[in-house]
């Protein structure tokens, strides 16, 4: 083995992926959690879904979607969100500071 990659989160996919298109490149992923995805992943339990560590996608270049979409495919789910933060008895929508005029 020529190289070791540490974390099976986006970024040692993505060396692992740009690797698997050199000749005869020979690596290894190494990722300590049952699962892959690093801060990336969803948890399900009793039918609800919970980041890890929220996590949204914003594409600077088109390259950097069309990668991400050729590699999850039907694995890459969009959810329209529906954030709040509960602050002194009221449900104030998210991002809290761009809707502080409720509070008022």
């Amino acid at each position: 083995m020529r190289t070791a990659i540490l974390g099976a989160g986006v970024s040692g996919l993505a060396a692992a992926h740009a690797l698997s298109k050199l000749p005869g490149e020979d690596f290894r992923v190494f990722e300590q959690a049952s699962a892959p995805g690093g801060l990336c992943r969803v948890i399900e339990k009793d039918g609800f879904r919970f980041d890890v560590v929220s996590h949204v996608l914003h594409f600077r270049s088109e390259r950097a979607r069309r990668l991400v979409y050729e590699l999850l495919g039907d694995d890459l789910i969009s959810v329209a969100r529906s954030s709040w933060i509960y602050f002194r008895g009221r449900y104030i929508p998210y991002p809290f500071q761009s809707h502080l005029v409720i509070l008022g």
